[in-house]
């Protein structure tokens, strides 16, 4: 995870500064403790590569991408839902040599990726809305992580009449319910 992170410093953005800085906004766990402060959002789309390595909260598929996440259904104590999404578009526009090997050498029209963002947004409501967790392996689920970032292979093979809800235990409503890190909301308060 360590050395694939390191390899994002290399990419380039459109004003010639790495994508990988020492700003906050790639770090997952600053994406993640934004609902323990005012956020009036259920939603938060940002352009931003997200990679980061954390001392928790880490999943296997982000891990193996070098960190990337593409998004995640995190706590927000604002939200009716008790929860929010947030959830980058740049593994889906980038081009660069590092995200085409994690794609598997897929490349995506301007087109093409806003169709597969939206779906694998459609993955992260499902964690929103009804707390779905992972079925993994599981192809034909939209809840079915992304295997690296092979969003086209991943999107090919969803067919919801093969998974539909409650077949199986990560696919039934409450699977996975909201869940808060005291520490963080101790120290949010306290500023």
């Amino acid at each position: 995870m360590l050395e694939r992170l390191q390899q994002w410093r290399a990419i380039k953005a459109a004003d010639g500064a790495s994508v990988l800085d020492a700003s906050p906004y790639n770090e997952w766990v600053y994406w993640d403790t934004l609902g323990y402060g005012k956020l009036p959002y259920d939603l938060v789309i940002t352009n931003q590569l997200i990679a980061s390595a954390e001392y928790y909260g880490v999943d296997i598929h982000s891990a193996i991408r070098g960190g990337v996440t593409v998004g995640t259904t995190t706590y927000n104590r604002d939200s009716k839902y008790g929860s929010y999404v947030f959830m980058s578009t740049f593994p889906f526009l980038d081009n660069s040599g590092q995200t085409m090997l994690l794609r598997g050498g897929e490349q995506y029209s301007r087109a093409d990726a806003a169709e597969l963002a939206g779906a694998y947004l459609a993955h992260e409501i499902g964690h929103l809305l009804f707390q779905f967790g992972h079925p993994f392996g599981q192809k034909a689920c939209v809840m079915n992580p992304a295997s690296m970032l092979r969003f086209k292979e991943w999107f090919d093979q969803l067919n919801g009449a093969d998974c539909p809800i409650g077949s199986r235990p990560e696919m039934t409503a409450g699977a996975i319910p909201p869940t808060f890190n005291a520490a963080w909301l101790r120290m949010t308060q306290a500023q």
